[in-house]
């Protein structure tokens, strides 16, 4: 059940990383000053960002989510987690966090 919790928590993850290059083609397009001629460009800009944020939200989630199965697992066995284990999984929610922060301040 581990096994498989952590290999489609993998694959949803590679998923969202596959709508990145989606998402950062919506921003470039929305950065160019020629695109600035439509009536509803503040609104379409602020969804593209948005979408971006969500893609990074989960594909970051869905990391974290395979890297404390496997910690919690690793921890079961070993009965300790040392201060790196702990430092990356922190390193792993800060992209989660980053953009969950910027898509609320976009409202």
């Amino acid at each position: 059940a581990v096994v498989s919790t952590q290999s489609t928590g993998n694959t949803v993850a590679l998923a969202f990383v596959g709508g990145v290059p989606f998402s950062s083609g919506l921003l470039l397009f929305y950065a160019n000053p020629e695109n600035y001629k439509t009536s509803n460009y503040d609104e379409n800009e602020q969804s593209s960002v948005r979408f971006h944020c969500l893609v990074l939200f989960f594909s970051g989630f869905f990391q974290v989510l395979v890297w404390l199965v496997a910690l919690v697992m690793r921890v079961t066995t070993v009965n300790m987690a040392n201060y790196a284990d702990v430092l990356l999984l922190f390193k792993a929610m800060l992209v989660p966090s980053i953009s969950v922060t910027v898509y609320l301040s976009s409202f």
